[in-house]
């Protein structure tokens, strides 16, 4: 657990592009945190782990801090033309 709160970014290489985020020439999804915990309401964030009971790790795209939050706070962010 204490590897999930480091905000280390493990050495992925990202490029912020409209609605998701280019890791390694692929473009992943962006979800915006909908609830209000851990201060986060509205910040953007890219899910890292789907997991069972609706829970999925999540890594927030402003500091790379890390959590685990229940998918229902997640909203897709609309990918820009």
């Amino acid at each position: 657990m204490s590897g999930l709160q480091s905000g280390s970014r493990s050495g992925v290489q990202s490029a912020r592009r409209g609605g998701g985020i280019l890791v390694g020439g692929k473009r992943e999804q962006l979800y915006r945190y909908a609830w209000d915990r851990m201060g986060r309401k509205g910040e953007e964030c890219r899910v890292l782990v789907r997991s069972r009971m609706n829970s999925c790790a999540v890594e927030f795209v402003r500091d790379g801090y890390r959590a685990v939050t229940s998918r229902s706070a997640l909203r897709k962010v609309p990918a820009k033309s």
